[in-house]
């Protein structure tokens, strides 16, 4: 392997194994995060002292295909981190600290905002002259139209799936106020001290062109327009999809000239790429392949996520409509277990929903420690003492 493949970059952010949360919530497992905000991206290759170079094209291997690219669409992580290189929200969370507890809030779209004094109006002040990638101005007119996507009956571009998907944003929005063509206001019905935190975070709703809206509607997902660092080039479903620079971005502009996501769901097409030179890039490696590519002389990195892998029981039928069954499940899962032997400590075993770095989260809180005695205790009270 020549010096620069091996200097390729491997990038895994440590992921975390949510196993029980509560009774209900029965396994889950690993997954990671995108590498930087938005304008902070790093170079394919590096100078000597590890600083990015200019130029060059990073070639992503993603762990499986990414969804509809539509700005509102559905989604998972995979597909989150190819949109949030082309759109952006107002606010967003800022992904650069390393080992923070507390994600920071930082301005995107919006260079400020306010809260009122009866937490039930948030105002925000837009940055000027950002463009969409298509050319077409950014305005608070251009907010409002795709908040009414998912927000407004009345609007021809709304989609009730849309809705549904945004509902945890606005479920308290009483209406949406523009002013002027710099400043949005969003009036909730109830104080709502989430909103900011959901405005910034995963489910932020980003702001795609309402020109590319209108021209493809609900085929826009194949022509995705933001206001990001990279705009869209190509998609060929199961081969690539294509990014290039956004030369005009209102922001820091990106180190590289463009990024390829490919998908590669096999673990081990993944790692070969990485060796090979095909990718630069990899996430959610086998854990039992670490070791090898940091003696190969790839680069390792590893950093906190929210990102949640989780199993639900149905819990109205048999035999999880019992609360033993469910506290009996979770009591026989064995977290440290998991997270040390199979996962080779490249993941931390949890006990909540609530993931490290939300407010909530708890550190300490542990209900149902691994304890395989006392779940055949309660499958035996609840009958069913030689399993089902």
């Amino acid at each position: 392997m020549d010096t620069p493949r091996r200097r390729a970059r491997f990038e895994q952010f440590r992921p975390r194994y949510f196993a029980a949360a509560t009774a209900l919530i029965a396994l889950g497992a690993a997954a990671c995060s995108a590498p930087s905000s938005p304008g902070d991206s790093g170079g394919a290759t590096g100078g000597g002292d590890g600083s990015p170079k200019p130029g060059g094209t990073l070639v992503w291997g993603m762990e499986s295909e990414a969804d509809n690219l539509d700005v509102h669409a559905s989604g998972g992580w995979v597909t989150w981190r190819v949109r949030r290189q082309m759109f952006e929200g107002l606010i967003n969370n800022d992904l650069t600290q390393d080992g923070a507890e507390q994600l920071k809030i930082i301005p995107q779209l919006a260079k400020t905002w306010e809260v009122s004094p009866d937490g039930l109006t948030y105002s925000f002040a837009l940055r000027d002259g950002v463009k969409f990638t298509d050319g077409t101005p950014f305005d608070a007119a251009s907010v409002k139209f795709n908040w009414d996507r998912f927000y407004d009956p009345q609007s021809p571009y709304f989609d009730p799936v849309f809705r549904a998907n945004k509902l945890v944003v606005h479920q308290f929005l009483d209406r949406i106020e523009t002013p002027d063509a710099a400043t949005v206001k969003f009036v909730m019905k109830q104080p709502y001290s989430s909103f900011p935190s959901l405005m910034a975070g995963s489910q932020s709703p980003y702001i795609g062109s309402p020109a590319s809206i209108k021209q493809w509607g609900k085929d826009v997902g194949e022509h995705p327009v933001g206001t990001g660092p990279f705009k869209f080039v190509e998609r060929q479903r199961g081969q690539k999809i294509v990014l290039e620079k956004n030369k005009d971005y209102w922001g820091t502009k990106p180190h590289l000239d463009g990024v390829i996501y490919r998908p590669l769901p096999e673990a081990a097409s993944r790692v070969a790429a990485l060796r090979t030179g095909e990718a630069d890039l990899i996430l959610v490696p086998p854990p039992d392949t670490i070791q090898q590519l940091k003696d190969a002389g790839f680069v390792i990195k590893q950093g906190p996520t929210a990102h949640i892998w989780y199993w639900v029981p149905i819990v109205r039928n048999a035999p999880f409509d019992n609360p033993k069954v469910r506290q009996a499940f979770s009591l026989a899962i064995n977290r440290e277990g998991i997270a040390k032997e199979l996962m080779r400590d490249t993941v931390i075993p949890a006990y909540s929903m609530i993931p490290p770095g939300a407010p909530a989260y708890e550190k300490e809180y542990q209900p149902f420690k691994y304890d395989p005695a006392k779940a055949k205790q309660l499958l035996a009270e609840a009958g069913l003492a030689s399993g089902f």
